[in-house]
């Protein structure tokens, strides 16, 4: 049960990620997102901290 978790959790922050470096691409062609991108980081930082995520973010 705690293994299953654990992967929905690093499921969700590899998503997280994604669409965070999807925001960035898009932002070479509408600026905006790439703001949306940076805020996303700054808030979810906690939520990566000790992970693999963590650099990324």
């Amino acid at each position: 049960m705690e293994l299953e978790l654990l992967d929905e959790n690093e499921r969700k922050l590899n998503n997280l990620t994604l669409a965070v470096y999807i925001l960035q691409a898009v932002s070479l062609l509408v600026g905006v997102t790439g703001i949306v991108a940076v805020i996303i980081n700054y808030v979810k930082r906690d939520d990566v901290r000790g992970t693999l995520y963590e650099s990324q973010a």
